[in-house]
């Protein structure tokens, strides 16, 4: 008869379709596992694709601080976070030792500004290039690197 299929026939078909399904599920898996970042080394070995090293730029926070600011009958303080920008991947490290330093730093530089001199709003990037030279300076004459591209203020409350 035409258009029917034996028994046989039929499972053959399934057995067919069943395979077909496995390989793409395990196909679908492979490249999941891979895409993932859990099969870095797969690719390595089997593709030769190199790490990448990411050479940009960082940011690296530093501890937070208040300095005590003259001007006024009353007390003011200064809050201050800031984070340094650097691509330099050994700054972290450097950074993370020299921390005394540069806060001491940070803390003589804003000792000397009066409180009403701080208020202003616009004198933050002044303020950052400034606070920059002198970490740079400090840094250098400490045996640190220095490769500092920029100081950002990130908080900076006077009060």
């Amino acid at each position: 008869m035409f258009g029917t299929k034996t028994e046989s026939e039929s499972k053959s078909t399934l057995s067919r379709k069943l395979a077909l399904l496995a390989a793409f599920l395990v196909w679908s898996a492979g490249i999941a596992f891979v895409g993932s970042g859990n099969g870095d080394w797969f690719k390595t070995e089997m593709f030769g694709e190199k790490e990448v090293v990411d050479s940009g730029s960082k940011f690296y926070p530093m501890s937070r601080f208040i300095i005590s600011l003259a001007g006024g009958d009353l007390p003011h303080y200064l809050l201050l976070e800031l984070s340094i920008k650097s691509s330099n991947i050994e700054m972290n490290e450097a950074l993370h030792e020299a921390d005394p330093l540069i806060q001491n730093t940070l803390m003589k530089m804003f000792s000397q500004k009066e409180f009403d001199e701080l208020r202003q709003a616009n004198h933050v990037e002044a303020l950052q290039n400034e606070a920059m030279v002198k970490i740079v300076k400090v840094l250098t004459e400490h045996e640190f690197p220095a490769d500092i591209e920029e100081v950002l203020f990130t908080r900076m409350v006077v009060q």
